[in-house]
């Protein structure tokens, strides 16, 4: 679930809410479209945050970004957050819906973060493993991260299993600054 409580609880009721209604992911799907455009046009997002501007105005400039093309629900619990000056974090919240959405599908998304690409193979298996544990159906992605040196960062929501190089290091050096020399 997400960090931020606030919005794990937003996004709890929202899904409730959906689920009622047979559209949990139409609803996902359109949160998480407002939630990229937030985060690409940074300007959108300070906008919508800015409580020197009228509720009424953010609420006029996203139907006219979004017209009659996005559900009511969504509509409703964006103008909701907006009046209850909580609009800024509707990128964590639209993040926690979806994976509430998936967690109803019984998915569970997989990042694998490695300095080096992953065989198919090991990722095969990687899956088969994390879907056993899991208890659902696994979506892997891979993310390349020179940094990590070697070995494999897994990042389930946010939980994050370190395997890698670097935090072998970082740990070795942890515990030789604990070593006192006499």
């Amino acid at each position: 679930m997400a960090a931020n409580p606030v919005a794990a609880r937003y996004a709890e009721a929202l899904a409730e809410t959906a689920l009622r209604e047979k559209r949990l992911d139409e609803t996902a799907a359109e949160l998480a479209r407002l939630a990229r455009l937030m985060r690409e046009e940074p300007g959108l997002a300070s906008l919508l945050a800015d409580p020197g501007v009228p509720a009424g105005e953010k609420s006029a400039l996203l139907e006219r970004v979004f017209g009659g093309a996005w559900p009511e629900l969504v509509r409703a619990f964006v103008r909701m957050l907006i009046e209850l000056g909580r609009v800024e974090a509707l990128p964590e919240i639209a993040d926690a819906l979806g994976e509430f959405a998936d967690r109803a599908k019984g998915l569970v998304r997989v990042v694998v973060r490695s300095a080096h690409p992953v065989s198919g193979r090991t990722l095969e298996r990687l899956r088969a493993l994390l879907s056993r544990e899991q208890g659902g159906q696994v979506e892997l992605s891979t993310e390349p991260a020179p940094e990590l040196i070697g070995g494999l960062q897994i990042v389930l929501g946010h939980r994050v299993i370190d395997g890698s190089v670097r935090r072998r290091i970082d740990d070795l050096r942890e515990q030789l600054s604990a070593v006192r020399v006499h």
